[in-house]
């Protein structure tokens, strides 16, 4: 919050005089749902998120497999566990680009590894 606060005062004192967003070149897109049959209509949506989102859900998973496989939670437990507030700060930050839903513990015991 105090970073947001503190760029929204360098925009206002750095960019007083002049406009800082220029949105004359905005253009919506078209709409893409013109299908008149409903399930049709869902079926092409669901289908344009998979193609957004599929590959980075993918990596992610694989990722979280690879990171839970080979990083010992001893090796975080001493990196962050000394220092409770900076490692609960780091601990999380690490971690969250890392959570998929359980996604990497199921591929993870899919190829043998070891969750004891």
């Amino acid at each position: 919050m105090v970073c947001g606060i503190l760029a929204g005062l360098c925009v206002r004192l750095f960019f007083r005089d002049k406009g800082f967003f220029n949105f004359s070149t905005l253009v919506l897109p078209g709409n893409r749902d013109t299908d008149l049959n409903m399930l049709m209509r869902l079926q092409k949506n669901v289908w344009r998120n998979i193609r957004a989102t599929g590959g980075y859900f993918l990596i992610g998973i694989v990722l979280a497999a690879l990171f839970q496989r080979y990083v010992s939670p001893d090796l975080f437990a001493g990196l962050f566990g000394s220092q409770w507030g900076f490692g609960v700060l780091m601990a999380a930050t690490v971690g969250v680009p890392l959570y998929v839903c359980g996604g990497g513990t199921i591929l993870c015991c899919w190829n043998g590894c070891d969750m004891a």
